[in-house]
């Protein structure tokens, strides 16, 4: 089941973007999202790259959105972790 709708998902905001890096090498991207619900939402974006723009970003999450995650595999805890915000355009809608 979908956590919501493409339009409920283009309303939703960017609160914060960031980019994980482990041991210097890019990992993933993390996205905290205000739902259009009023529901915090935090999403791992893993299928990105390191130079990914703004665009990239918010259709991945919009799919992350609007897809089917009900279960997510464990990852194994990282040696070292460091995030640099993606501070562009924090408090934008999703939808263009």
């Amino acid at each position: 089941m979908a956590r919501f709708t493409e339009d409920q998902a283009k309303a939703s905001k960017i609160i914060k973007i960031q980019k994980v890096t482990v041991n210097d090498t890019f990992s993933s991207w993390k996205a905290m999202i205000s739902g259009s619900d009023g529901q915090m939402v935090s999403i791992r974006l893993g299928n990105t790259d390191a130079d990914a723009n703004i665009a990239t970003l918010k259709s991945e999450i919009i799919a992350e959105l609007t897809g089917s995650h009900d279960y997510t595999v464990p990852k194994t805890p990282a040696v070292v972790t460091t995030t640099r915000p993606h501070a562009a355009n924090d408090g934008d809608t999703l939808g263009w």
